[in-house]
């Protein structure tokens, strides 16, 4: 067994409802996800991968904790 190191986030995240190109209006929804990269910069790209478009307004991490993981590796 090996450990790897796995990110617990919680983030906000603010899109925008389009009617013909324009903003009429914004949501605001939380979201807690875990992910299994190692390096903390590899969340944040991650996290924005995950959400991009053009309806996206806003990303906001509200939290961010390291945990460890076990996952088996094949020898």
């Amino acid at each position: 067994m090996k450990q790897e190191a796995s990110y617990q986030v919680r983030c906000q995240v603010t899109t925008a409802e389009l009617q013909h190109g324009e903003v009429v209006s914004t949501r605001q929804t939380e979201h807690h996800l875990l992910t299994n990269t190692y390096e903390v910069t590899e969340v944040f790209s991650d996290l924005y991968a995950q959400f991009r478009g053009p309806r996206l307004l806003g990303l906001q991490i509200l939290s961010i904790c390291r945990c460890q993981s076990r996952q088996a590796v094949a020898a």
